[in-house]
């Protein structure tokens, strides 16, 4: 195959017939990612690559000192770069291989997957894996300067990302596949701009608090949710117990639920509209 001697590893170029077309050389590699105007994104140890469909290298971008482990990259709809650096540190490249900006940090302190950049190219999301004893997290990042626009702990024992996120076609949910050791493999489905159509930004809310209160009359299951000022007094949100929804009014900056008499065992109760704000919680009502 022209361009690779023997058993070299490289960056192998086929038709849809599966004829070799060209290969270029170098070790290591890593996944190929296709941008959308054809060309190939590679990376090895510190620096990312750019390949015409011809074969010819188009650029090539250089992290520097610390060279450090390159993740991703996820490709926006206009072929604008997001790649993690050192694990933790996110980097916007534009096309044409030139640093947009870097947000450092951003990963915390756990291993990230590859970003995923929504369909408008104005959000990215990724996740974090279960690492050093500490749950992952999801974590949607505004791509015009690399802000964190929210976090959501990923909950479960030893629970984690499994691979990169995806959204929906309208960009307004993303999924996420998510691992447990010794548990169950799940796909957690969140609202990427955590207002859920009603309207309420998470920002505004301040807490949401969970318990099975226990009485004379028999247990009640307690959901209350308080946001930051009354401003969204009269609207409503949806809190889901073990799958069931219900709306709830906002009254001031209160939103509660109460469940007489709730069947024994545990209980999965999340906010749901708004979704993405708060991790889920379950309670024992025993």
């Amino acid at each position: 195959m022209p361009g690779c001697i023997g058993f070299s590893q490289g960056l192998k170029a086929l038709d849809l017939d599966g004829n070799p077309l060209w290969c270029v050389s170098f070790s290591p590699v890593s996944l190929a990612i296709a941008s959308p105007n054809g060309d190939a994104l590679v990376h090895d140890f510190g620096v990312l690559y750019d390949y015409n469909p011809d074969g010819s290298r188009d650029w090539d971008f250089n992290f520097g000192f610390p060279a450090g482990t390159l993740i991703g990259p996820g490709v926006a709809p206009d072929g604008t770069i997001y790649i993690f650096h050192s694990n933790t540190n996110l980097w916007s490249l534009t096309p044409a291989g030139v640093k947009r900006w870097q947000a450092n940090g951003v990963a915390g302190d756990n291993f990230p997957e590859a970003p995923t950049v929504s369909p408008d190219g104005s959000v990215v999301v990724f996740g974090t894996f279960f690492s050093f004893g500490v749950n992952g997290k999801l974590v949607a990042v505004n791509s015009a300067d690399g802000s964190v626009l929210w976090n959501l702990p990923i909950t479960g024992p030893s629970a984690g990302i499994a691979g990169p996120v995806s959204f929906s076609n309208d960009g307004e949910t993303v999924y996420a596949p998510i691992t447990e050791i010794g548990g169950v493999n799940k796909l957690l489905a969140v609202s990427v701009g955590g207002n859920g159509g009603g309207g309420i930004p998470c920002g505004d809310l301040r807490s949401f608090q969970v318990r099975c209160k226990p009485g004379g009359g028999g247990n009640k299951l307690q959901a209350r949710l308080t946001l930051t000022d009354t401003s969204h007094s009269g609207e409503q949100v949806t809190i889901t117990v073990d799958g069931d929804p219900t709306p709830v009014t906002i009254n001031g900056n209160k939103a509660q639920l109460s469940i007489n008499n709730p069947a024994p065992g545990k209980h999965t109760v999340e906010l749901t509209d708004p979704a993405g704000c708060f991790p889920p919680s379950i309670p024992s009502c025993d």
